[in-house]
């Protein structure tokens, strides 16, 4: 990172239901300056209890206004990596660059049962990369 660039970080909170193939989405807007996407990390929201765990068992698919990143929904972790599980997280094959006041929206379908914890459970996604300073 040269001087003139500095971190930025946007998050998207999405709901999920919990049943199988229950289904979330939930996007973020950029702010109007440009953004170089560099990876995208996630996990499940107040996961680690007895009823709720950080397992992956989502397919996610992720897109803006213009294109689409991933057309049919692959399993988070073969996208993104892990920390959590895996120790791994991946950074994007190529960095993306937003010009500003993009919406990201991302899609989860839930692979398996959690109805025990709750009607829904929460996945953050959280978007790193740089904007010049």
């Amino acid at each position: 990172m040269n001087i003139n660039q500095r971190p930025k970080f946007y998050t998207v909170v999405l709901n999920c239901a919990s049943v199988v193939t229950g289904v979330g989405r939930g996007s973020v807007t950029l702010d109007s300056v440009p953004f170089v996407l560099t990876r995208i990390t996630h996990e499940i929201l107040g996961a680690d209890d007895e009823n709720l765990y950080q397992d992956g068992q989502y397919l996610v698919s992720w897109r803006d206004d213009i294109r689409s990143y991933c057309q049919i929904p692959a399993p988070a972790d073969c996208l993104f990596g892990s920390a959590g599980r895996h120790g791994q997280i991946y950074p994007l094959p190529s960095p993306v660059q937003f010009e500003g006041n993009r919406t990201i929206t991302f899609e989860v379908q839930n692979l398996i049962d959690r109805t025990g914890a709750a009607p829904t459970f929460q996945i953050a996604f959280v978007l790193h990369g740089i904007e010049p300073a």
